[in-house]
């Protein structure tokens, strides 16, 4: 028919199966009055029981039901025709059961309806598998709870924000926008699945599927689709949602990082010796790895990395280096620049965007860049950013200063800390923010990122100067219901990779005065029956850098 033809009869059906006739059979419902149960009390309420099966005629003029059965008492469903009808089309085979992938291809991950991710940080898209543990069908596989996640890989993002990546077939796949540090800015929970041989797409995040795609080829298509298969020994995490029925956008970094299954059990030196090892799945499992730990001593074997034979090695020790790079990685990664396979380049301008704080459109323009400008210069210029009222834009300045800044970033990042570290919202956001209700977007008032990046930054800089600012700020923000504990968990991290003496005191003095572990998971909006499951930051963040640290004080 055609669209002006088309009819919407307002009907109460519940299964609808469709005649050789074009006419509808489907079940009715009839009000019922039920008995249920409210803590104690019992109370009546009405609802419906589909206990008859009628014909529409939607091309009929006007919505007329005619009853065939009635079954008084007893519900019905899923009626279905059983009498000849013409053969159903054959359809061409869309599976290749001797191949154990498929691809998956979106063509513009920012063509979305959620408008309120950090979209001006998106830089790739993580990809992640799930792994059932349970086989409880009560409350135990909510979302990704009841799940061992295996992080796949990372792509980024085309220009135009496609990306096109080979997964395992039949496994449940999610995926997570992420910065050019890894942290999550979006994440897709559904999970979905691709058969064996089978190609799928979409157009965007959440698009609608009426949507049309744009009259130009997708860039991610121009080369093959990176494949991301969980080589090696990927990272594993459990898998958790805060609450019951969802998980808060910018939170899941501590399920990843602290819910960690196998974080630890490889350390920095034993990756980077993977790293430089002959097995490309141990590389880029390594070079993935890396990226999480951040650490700086991992640059240089990142670096060699980008001449490896492996396209999928280039790309993971790329996007590594975004977050573990060093000035000195910047000159290896201006010649990944022409790199033949586009994934690579595209992995090396995210890297030098982190780095730098800078961007161009093309390498020739990058080297030039580079070549007319000097690290003071760079510098100079991030730290004058600190003092922009787009926090935005105040956050790309610290991260990049926290890998490339010297003497002058860790004054002006001290000087910001100090200024912005009362500016605290959340005691009274809390009061109508709890459990479910506990979540934020990127543009909220209370998005800690901006804050969180530049007191990593001094960290990363191991700014021991600013050991007693750090150690106020973490005596300050450590209580639950008067603090901010993305500020104080930051915090603790920054103490951890400064490891002086001083730190190490400022961080076991903390440690003996946190409250109880459960008042900070519910903090961060964790459901009670839940909690036990969850993850404090702060408690974690203080025992890994003690035990980084060797410390033999926190007995």
């Amino acid at each position: 028919a055609e669209p002006k033809d088309l009819q919407h009869w307002r009907v109460e059906a519940g299964d609808v199966a469709a005649l050789p006739d074009g006419r509808l059979l489907c079940t009715t419902p009839r009000r019922i009055t039920v008995e249920v149960t409210a803590g104690k009390e019992k109370r009546a309420i009405q609802d419906f029981s589909y206990e008859k099966i009628g014909i529409l005629d939607p091309q009929g003029r006007e919505a007329k039901l005619t009853i065939l059965y009635d079954s008084p008492g007893a519900a019905l469903h899923s009626p279905v025709y059983l009498g000849p009808r013409p053969r159903p089309p054959v359809l061409a085979q869309k599976v290749d059961p001797g191949r154990a992938t498929g691809v998956l291809f979106c063509q513009n991950a920012r063509f979305t309806k959620n408008t309120t991710a950090g979209w001006s940080h998106v830089r790739a898209i993580r990809v992640l598998a799930g792994k059932g543990l349970t086989t409880r069908s009560s409350h135990s596989y909510i979302v990704h709870a009841g799940s061992e996640v295996i992080e796949l890989g990372t792509v980024p993002l085309a220009p135009d924000g496609s990306f096109a990546v080979e997964v395992p077939a039949d496994t449940a796949i999610a995926f997570q926008a992420v910065d050019a540090e890894g942290r999550a800015e979006l994440n897709e929970m559904s999970w979905i699945y691709v058969r064996p041989g089978e190609t799928r797409g979409c157009l965007g995040c959440h698009q609608p599927r009426q949507a049309a795609p744009p009259a130009s080829a997708a860039q991610a298509m121009r080369t093959r689709p990176l494949k991301l298969l969980g080589q090696g020994q990927p990272h594993r995490f459990r898998g958790n949602n805060a609450a019951v029925t969802g998980l808060m956008e910018l939170q899941f970094d501590r399920y990843r990082e602290v819910a960690g299954i196998n974080r630890h059990t490889e350390t920095v030196a034993s990756l980077v010796a993977q790293l430089k090892g002959k097995d490309e799945g141990l590389k880029i499992s390594a070079a993935q790895r890396l990226s999480i730990f951040r650490d700086p001593v991992a640059a240089p074997a990142l670096a060699d990395r980008l001449r490896d034979e492996s396209r999928e090695v280039r790309v993971a020790s790329a996007l590594s280096l975004a977050a573990c790079g060093t000035r000195e990685s910047v000159p290896p990664l201006l010649g990944a620049l022409s790199d033949p396979d586009p994934l690579v380049a595209q992995a090396a301008t995210v890297a030098l965007e982190n780095l730098t704080g800078h961007a161009e459109r093309e390498a020739q323009a990058w080297r030039e860049w580079f070549r007319n400008t000097s690290w003071d210069k760079i510098e100079q210029d991030l730290v004058q950013r600190l003092e922009s009222a787009d926090r935005d834009v105040v956050r790309r300045a610290a991260v990049a200063l926290g890998h490339v800044g010297g003497d002058a970033a860790r004054t002006a990042l001290r000087k910001y800390l100090a200024r912005e570290r009362e500016n605290n919202p959340f005691p009274e956001w809390r009061k109508d923010h709890r459990g479910d209700g506990a979540r934020f977007n990127s543009l909220s008032a209370v998005n800690p990122r901006t804050l969180q990046a530049a007191t990593r930054a001094l960290g990363a800089l191991k700014d021991a100067d600013a050991v007693p600012l750090l150690a106020e700020t973490l005596s300050r923000h450590s209580e639950p219901e008067k603090g901010n504990l993305f500020l104080a968990e930051a915090a603790v991290e920054a103490l951890g990779r400064i490891g002086t003496p001083e730190a190490e005191a400022a961080l076991v003095a903390a440690f003996a005065v946190l409250r109880d572990y459960p008042q900070y998971t519910s903090w961060y909006g964790d459901h009670g029956a839940l909690m036990a499951c969850h993850a404090s930051p702060v408690h974690y963040f203080v025992v890994e850098a003690l035990d980084a640290l060797g410390s033999a004080r926190a007995g």
